[in-house]
Formats: structure tokens, C-alpha cells, sequence
């Protein structure tokens, strides 16, 4: 059988999610290996789609984690709509009136409402027919209440997906295009939010808004980012990667033409906030095609620049999109893989693994993954890194989860499929592969993490045969190099053993334990498989 080890997405996910299985007393080489799995710090992690609004400049995106407190906010917010709906009446009035201080007044309030932090009054406000009225007054020659207008319908995009799409029906996207390159900086910065909210919604209200070209204006707008105030700045890289987000991604010409803007952006000072939100334009669009990658890795500083935010001189929140960043290169071709090399990554990822938040040890590992994928020159310098003990070790330890194990595991896995029988010496001596790899077949409850395992192992038996034992022709039980190992842990029974009871030998899992006992003694199972 042929093996060819495999580059991976992040968003592919390799097993189903789960936690650990139990385990019994670790290997003694690697049970001291300490690992900090309590540091969830996923927020910066999650990138979330929209943002509501309730004052200039702020997003509202705060828990509160006193339940009485909490109490107390959802009865507030209970009084505050209660107060909106009898001042309703009113406001329908108000907002119909052609004197400006009446009608910012009934706007003020819509806005007012509707920068409650929970439980907004969307609904309300679209029930009395306020939208249509919102969205004529975005025009309004007074600013204050243009921006007023526009602010509410930026709250009334962050709700449901129907209350996006109720103000989509009736033109809002068209109107925010036409304010984006406006005579007011408040509105323009306004409009630009709304459309992130928009953006984010959906792939589909992603793709409409792309379609009525709201990308040429924020491009020139961040082109132009010196004479702009840093909070517009901010808003327009927030939007521009809910413009990039998702999956399929946006057409290839829509990707080239902000190529201009990350290479400028990419090196923004002003605002943590604009960077951060660049990186993850740039990680959204480099989960692509190894073409697709190669015309990004060319935009000039760009590798480089994203190479030194994964150091350790900047915040969790640049480190995570930059590390997605340089995961995506690292599944390009070998030639793509080797830019990262020669420029140090290895290194970096050495030190993240064991020093950084679970979600970064997590990518960590698994941008190594990919590295253990490429040609045997790779596998030789992660080799020669010593970063591999430490990658055995999480894999045994029972203080790691599920998900950073499975990382664990196609790190080892692919290097062994792609190792040279030097370099499988080395695994199968130093690392003592073939016991751990069996110990993790122990005590996995995932078939297709087993399946991965013994897959490994195969490797190692195909390297270990010389002379006629090769892929070529039978081998006899001498001709192995490795047999001694795979016996003292009674491999073939005792793996084939284990997995029958578990319910896990299909087809494939035994083609591959078929091929394993051929290579370490020359004759393959009977298909006992039903």
C-alpha cells in the first residue's frame, strides 16, 4: 500500500470533537510532561461575526458573570422596553415631523432603544414600521440625524438573520453604499459598520454586498488611512474581514484587489484593533489553493511581518490570527513550506506549544502537522528541532484534551509516512514510537484516530525491512529491523484484538494491519473482515 501523508485546513476537521478518553498510569518517559489545559483563551479565537452598537467607537460585547448582577440588567432591560413601547405613540409622530429638532429627538430614541446590550427592541422597531423611514432619513441633510438613522440600522443587522434580511428587502445596502464615500466622516464611519454587520450575517448577504461594490470605497478609504481618524480606520478593517469571511470564499478578483491593502495595513501602528482585524482578512483569505497562497505569499514584507507577529513581543489577540496565517502557508507546496522554515518557524512553534493558551497549542501543533507533511528534508529539520519529544509527550499526557491529542497525532503520523528509514530509526529508538503509538490505539475512543495510528505504524514496519522485505517482495521475520518492538508489545494481536472489540476493523483498517504483518514477516491476514 501506498501512504501519503496529508496537509490539512484548519477548518477540516480531522476527528469528531469530543474529550479525551480516560487513561491509565503514562508511559515513564513522558509522564512528568506538564500541560496547562485550564487557559481557554478563546475570545480572541472566535472572531465573531457582528457587532452591536451603544455609543460612538465602542462595541458592546460584554458577559456579565455575577448572576445577580445579570439579574438586575435583564429587569432593567425589561423597564427600558416597557418605557419605549409607550413612548412609541409619540415617536410616530416625531418622526414624521419636518422640524429637525423634533426628528432627531424620535431618531435618538430608536437608537437609544435599540443599544440595549440584551433583548433590543428589534422586533418593535420594525413592527411599527420604523425601518422604511430609518432608511429614507440616512439621507437627511443634517448628519446628526443621518448618523442617528444610520446607527440604529447597524443594531437592527446585528439580531436575527431575519431582522437582517427585513432591512436588506428594503434597500438599506444600496443607501450605505451611497454614504460611504459621503461628505460626513460620523456617517461614513456608521455606514461602513452597518456593512460589516451586514457582511457577517451570512455567505449570501456577504456576497450581495460584495456585488454592489461597497469593497471599492473602504479599499480607497484604508488606501488613505493617514487622513483618516483611527476609529474609521478601525471600523473599515472590521469590515473588510467580515467581507473576507467564510466559506466558499469571495471570488479570486475581489481577493486581488485588496492585496494593496494588507501590504499597507499589514504594518498599521495606530490601532491594535485595525491590525488585528487585518490579520484575520489575511487568514480568512489564505485558506485557499496553493496558487491562491503563492499570490499572497508575494505581496512584498507581507511573510515576513506576519512571521514576526507569531513572536512573543505582541497580544494573544495578534499572535492568534497571525498563527492561523502562518498554518494556512504552511499547507501550500514544499517550496511554500520551506519560506516559513528558512525564516524560523520551527522555532517559534516550539516554545508556543508549550507556553501559550490551549487554542494556540492546538494550531500550533497543527501547523507543525503540515510541516511533518512535506519532503524528507522537512521532516529532518523538525528532527533536528527536538520538538518532537515534546509532541510525544502531549499525545500521552492524560492532562491534554481530545482535540490537541488528535493534532498530536497527525504531527507523528505524517512524519512517519514520509520518513526516510534513517529518520524512522530515529522514531522507532529515540521515541520509542511503536510503544507510544500503541498506548494511544489503547486508549483512543475515535476509529479514525485509530485508523490514523496503525497507519503509522505501518510506516514504521515498511521501513524497517531490508533486503527482500521490502514493498517489492515478502519479507521474512529477520529482514526487519523493527520487529523486536512491534513483539515486545505483542502488536499484531494484541492491536487487531482490541479493535475487533471495539468495532473498528472495517475494510481499510485491516488492509492496513495486513500490510503490517507483511512487512514484518512476510504473509498477509485472511480477510476475516464481514
Amino acid at each position: 500500500m501506498n501512504y501519503t501523508a496529508k496537509k490539512l485546513s484548519f477548518d477540516e476537521l480531522k476527528f469528531e470533537d469530543g474529550s479525551s478518553s480516560s487513561s491509565s498510569s503514562s508511559s515513564p518517559n513522558y509522564s512528568d510532561y506538564e500541560y496547562d489545559n485550564n487557559n481557554e483563551d478563546n475570545d480572541e479565537y472566535s472572531d465573531s461575526y457582528e457587532h452591536s452598537q451603544n455609543s460612538p467607537g465602542y462595541i458592546v460585547d460584554e458577559e456579565e458573570d455575577d448572576e445577580e448582577n445579570e439579574e438586575e440588567d435583564n429587569v432593567s432591560t425589561v423597564n427600558q422596553n416597557k418605557e419605549f413601547l409607550l413612548k412609541i405613540p409619540q415617536i410616530i409622530k416625531d418622526i414624521n415631523s419636518t422640524d429637525e429638532k423634533t426628528l432627531l429627538s424620535a431618531v435618538t430614541a430608536i437608537r437609544k432603544a435599540l443599544s440595549i446590550v440584551n433583548n433590543a427592541p428589534i422586533d418593535l422597531v420594525i413592527q411599527y414600521g420604523f425601518v422604511p423611514k430609518l432608511i429614507l432619513l440616512l439621507h437627511s441633510p443634517n448628519p446628526n440625524i443621518a448618523e442617528e438613522a444610520c446607527w440604529s440600522l447597524t443594531n437592527i443587522a446585528s439580531g436575527t438573520a431575519e431582522n437582517c434580511n427585513y432591512i436588506i428587502e428594503y434597500g438599506v445596502s444600496q443607501n450605505l453604499f451611497m454614504l460611504l464615500e459621503g461628505p460626513d466622516s460620523k456617517v461614513a464611519i456608521q455606514s461602513t459598520w452597518c456593512i460589516g454587520n451586514i457582511a457577517g450575517d451570512s455567505l449570501t448577504n456577504r456576497d450581495k454586498i460584495l456585488e454592489i461594490g461597497v469593497l471599492r470605497p473602504i479599499i480607497n478609504q484604508l488606501l488613505n488611512h493617514k487622513s483618516l481618524p483611527v476609529s474609521h480606520v478601525q471600523h473599515c478593517t472590521w469590515s473588510l474581514s467580515n467581507l473576507f469571511r467564510g466559506k466558499p470564499r469571495p471570488p479570486q478578483h475581489y481577493i486581488r484587489s485588496i492585496y494593496k491593502v494588507l501590504e499597507i495595513m499589514i504594518h498599521y501602528t495606530a490601532s491594535e484593533d485595525a491590525l488585528i482585524d487585518t490579520l484575520w482578512t489575511l487568514s480568512h483569505i489564505t485558506d485557499a489553493s496553493n496558487e491562491a497562497i503563492e499570490e499572497i505569499m508575494q505581496i512584498p514584507g507581507l511573510v515576513s511581518k506576519v512571521m514576526e507577529y507569531i513572536g512573543f513581543e505582541y497580544s494573544l489577540k495578534i499572535l492568534t490570527p497571525s498563527l492561523r496565517v502562518v498554518g494556512n502557508f504552511l499547507t501550500g507546496d514544499d517550496t511554500q513550506t520551506q519560506r516559513l522554515l528558512d525564516l524560523g518557524v520551527i522555532p517559534v512553534l516550539k516554545i508556543l506549544i508549550t507556553k501559550s493558551s490551549t487554542e494556540v497549542i492546538k494550531e500550533s501543533i497543527w501547523a507543525l502537522s503540515n510541516i511533518t507533511s512535506g519532503n524528507q528534508i522537512q521532516i529532518q529539520q523538525v528532527i533536528d528541532s527536538n520538538i518532537l519529544p515534546t509532541i510525544v509527550a502531549i499525545l500521552l499526557s492524560p492532562k491534554v484534551n481530545r482535540t490537541i491529542k488528535t493534532e498530536a497525532t497527525w504531527a507523528l503520523s505524517n512524519a512517519l509516512v514520509g520518513s526516510s528509514k534513517t529518520q524512522a530509526t530515529y522514531f522507532v529508538y529515540t521515541l520509542d514510537i511503536v510503544r507510544v503509538f500503541c498506548k494511544a490505539i489503547h486508549e483512543t475512543d475515535s476509529a479514525q484516530m485509530a485508523s490514523l495510528l496503525v497507519e503509522g505504524l505501518s510506516c514504521v514496519a515498511k521501513n524497517g525491512c531490508i533486503k527482500g522485505g521490502d514493498s517489492d517482495g515478502p519479507a521474512a521475520q529477520s529482514n526487519n529491523l523493527f520487529i523486536k518492538q512491534f513483539e515486545e508489545v505483542s502488536y499484531m494481536e494484541t492491536v487487531m484484538e482490541e479493535l475487533e472489540d471495539r468495532g473498528y476493523m472495517d475494510d481499510s483498517m485491516h488492509n492496513l494491519l495486513s500490510d503490517t504483518s507483511f512487512y514484518l514477516y512476510g504473509v498477509t491476514l485472511l480477510n476475516t473482515v464481514h
